[in-house]
Parts: C-alpha cells; sequence; structure tokens
C-alpha cells in the first residue's frame, strides 16, 4: 500500500499486544439479512482490510460496513479472522486493560494467568459499582443485583478460587488444562453482563422496524 499504516492491536493468533501492519484492502456489496432470516432487498458497501502482526507474522482480516471506511481506523472495526473470542471493544476500560494484561501471559504462564483473570473479574465487579471486603462477597452481590445467573456466578467462584491457587499456593500450580476453562468463563461471563444485552437490543429494534 502507498502510506503504510500500523495499529497496535491484540494479535488473536499470538495473543501479543503489538503492532499489525494493513497490507490490503477491497470495496465490494454484501446482501445482508433481517432478523425473520429472509434476505435483505438492497445490498450494502463493506470494505475489508487483511493486516500482518509484526510479531508472528500471521495475517488478520477486518469489516467496515457502510461509510465507516477509514483505514487508520482498521483495528477498531469488525474483526472476522481468525474469529474473536471477544470483542474488547465493548468492555469498559479497567475491564479491557485487565482482560488484555491476562491474555499476554496465557500462553507460557498458567499462575499469572489466573491471577489476572481473578483481577479482571474483580474489575468486572468495580464497573458495576460493586467494592465488597473479598471477591467471594462481591460476586454474591454481583448475583443478588442481577448482574449475572446462577451458573455464572458459579463459573466466577472457580476462576476466584483458581485464581487463589495462582496467587497465593507456593507448592501447587495452576494446571494449563485450567487456563483455558478459566478463560472460557470469563469470557461468558462478560459476554452476557456487556455484550448480549446490545445484541438483543439490535435484534429487537430490526424486529420492530419489520
Amino acid at each position: 500500500m502507498e502510506n503504510e499504516i500500523k495499529q497496535i492491536v491484540l494479535c488473536q493468533h499470538c495473543n501479543n499486544m503489538t503492532l499489525q501492519k494493513l497490507v490490503f484492502k477491497h470495496d465490494c456489496q454484501v446482501y445482508g439479512f433481517y432478523a425473520n432470516g429472509e434476505k435483505a432487498e438492497v445490498p450494502f458497501e463493506v470494505r475489508y482490510y487483511v493486516a500482518i502482526c509484526e510479531t508472528c507474522g500471521d495475517l488478520s482480516m477486518y469489516v467496515a460496513e457502510q461509510e465507516i471506511f477509514e483505514e487508520k481506523y482498521f483495528n477498531q472495526t469488525g474483526l472476522v479472522y481468525p474469529y474473536p473470542k471477544i470483542n474488547l471493544n465493548k468492555l469498559p476500560e479497567i475491564v479491557r486493560k485487565c482482560y488484555v494484561e491476562a491474555i499476554r501471559v496465557k500462553n507460557n504462564a498458567p499462575n499469572a494467568f489466573a491471577l489476572m483473570i481473578r483481577k479482571a473479574l474483580e474489575a468486572v465487579c468495580t464497573d458495576k459499582g460493586i467494592m465488597k471486603r473479598t471477591l467471594r462477597d462481591s460476586i454474591i452481590e454481583l448475583q443478588k443485583l442481577n448482574f449475572i445467573p446462577q451458573n455464572l456466578s458459579d463459573m466466577s467462584y472457580i476462576i476466584r478460587l483458581i485464581g487463589n491457587i495462582g496467587a497465593h499456593n507456593a507448592t501447587i500450580d495452576v494446571k494449563p488444562g485450567f487456563v483455558n476453562t478459566i478463560d472460557d468463563f470469563f469470557i461468558s461471563i462478560v459476554e452476557y453482563i456487556y455484550i448480549q444485552p446490545d445484541k438483543i437490543a439490535g435484534i429487537q429494534k430490526q424486529l420492530k422496524n419489520r
């Protein structure tokens, strides 16, 4: 490309906060679908961006809808490859910062990852105005205020317990097999609290317009 454009991005391949260089863009028209499954009558413009991670060398693809075509902000559009576990742009800064710090060490430091995911869970409670004496008490309050249902509360307790192992137990290490589990649990929690409500509102709006 004529002008080199780079952005600092969390690479979903290597889990590093690193520079990605924009190397390709492509404009086209696509047909969307209504909430009832019917294909839209009129196509809309999209632009695809391909960027290369300067740490691992792997590529990522983003897509921007309609007029959101500013190349220098390609990293703020929708990531379509590799499929992201979670849209970090939907998380509050206090939660996003903790989670990104955790992801950086996920592949090589299970104890540190468990501790940082525990900290990210504390950040969720803080964001919701819950700052009890212990994380256990905060989780109880999180459920009591209907921010999470029982099954997500159970996931939160597991994150807390495994995080305690990573933080306080000098003789027992967090097993690598637990790493993906608590990551999936945390994603389920923040999806429920921060992301699913917007998805529901969007579908409801589409249904109302139809």
